[in-house]
């Protein structure tokens, strides 16, 4: 099976590539990560794909484009329409959607097999998903019942080269699995931490509305809890809503954590996504200036001077450099590096888990 996308997407000012061109990404990724056995099916493989082909009156065949659509109406209603190219692409494998696993250990299982191939896609291929939310991540199930995560829609990814490309909105994705900096379409530079940080928003939602359709059942969504603040209202708020929470670990955990659901189920759940915040906001290789959501109070100049005289990754950085997201956004690397290894022990120890119960069955 194959899973077929027909879309039409926006071109560049000049010519016919699309401004976000997921086939070109698709055939990047593909041609980088194919040889790569252990990572196999974790993400969309490109088997085909191109701009769709009109036949042409005079000419052989032409581009479907909104122009070509347009050609017979007046130059005011063209001019009027920003141009796109429709393309369709051949992908495999075909995913269930995320909400169908049947456990939390399997839903460790797909984030953390879909975080390494985040991974691998960022360094290896130097492209930047930017979209992550339930609907980009999906799995695939084996003829031995086990479970593999998938990645998929590549739409709105970019260059990391070039993150800033004027044809790409700085805002991407939707608002409850957004990072801060993308809310706040902050000139902090994008890295695979905002797509990390995402991953938290994702699992936290999850754990409050219950993981799958069966753990949905009768869950009623207050709409006094605070996570229903990462949803609700303008672009800035929701930004507020999330450094307010994320900023203490008490709130965190009292007003986040404590609202999932079925607690004592989904313990596993919360203590990865605890560790994942930990490691993403409170990295203990940084100095307290790259910790939290909060712009560090010059008030306390003479300690985070003393601080970055020592060991700390973000030591060589101007001591003005106050907001946490930007002296992270220059370790990236290195804190992606942490994150994989909180989330793939958790992985391997789900697996464990579900291998036991298959056995016991």
């Amino acid at each position: 099976k194959v899973l077929i996308k027909d879309a039409w997407a926006y071109a560049a000012a000049t010519g016919s590539k699309a401004a976000r061109d997921e086939l070109s990404n698709l055939r990047a990724i593909r041609d980088k990560l194919d040889a790569d056995d252990a990572l196999a099916g974790t993400y969309s493989h490109l088997e085909a794909g191109g701009i769709v082909q009109q036949k042409g009156k005079r000419r052989g065949t032409l581009n479907d484009t909104t122009e070509l659509i347009l050609a017979n109406f007046m130059a005011s209603v063209r001019d009027n329409v920003k141009k796109r190219v429709h393309w369709r692409v051949a992908t495999t494998p075909v995913g269930e959607d995320l909400q169908k696993v049947r456990s939390v250990d399997e839903l460790i299982v797909v984030v953390g097999d879909v975080m390494a191939a985040h991974t691998a896609i960022v360094r290896r291929c130097d492209i930047l998903h930017r979209d992550l939310s339930t609907n980009k991540i999906m799995f695939c199930r084996d003829d031995d019942g086990m479970v593999r995560g998938l990645l998929i829609d590549f739409n709105n990814a970019v260059l990391q080269a070039n993150p800033h490309d004027e044809q790409r909105p700085d805002r991407t994705g939707i608002y409850p699995y957004m990072s801060i900096g993308n809310l706040e379409q902050s000139s902090v530079k994008r890295t695979a931490l905002d797509d990390w940080e995402s991953l938290i928003y994702i699992l936290c939602w999850l754990g409050t509305i219950g993981i799958n359709r069966d753990d949905q059942t009768n869950v009623k969504i207050r709409s006094d809890l605070t996570i229903c603040h990462w949803r609700d209202g303008s672009a800035t708020n929701i930004a507020k809503a999330k450094r307010r929470t994320l900023q203490h670990s008490d709130l965190f955990g009292n007003e986040i954590l404590a609202c999932f659901a079925h607690p004592l189920l989904y313990a596993n759940l919360a203590r990865l996504i605890l560790e994942l915040r930990s490691q993403l906001f409170y990295n203990e290789r940084l100095s307290s200036l790259a910790q939290g959501c909060i712009d560090f109070d010059p008030m306390y100049s003479s300690i985070r001077n003393a601080e970055l005289r020592t060991h700390y990754l973000d030591c060589n950085i101007d001591t003005t450099v106050v907001d946490p997201f930007a002296r992270r956004a220059e370790f990236a690397d290195a804190i992606v590096d942490d994150l994989l290894n909180v989330i793939q022990e958790h992985r391997n120890n789900a697996l464990n888990r579900i291998k036991d119960f298959q056995l016991s069955k």
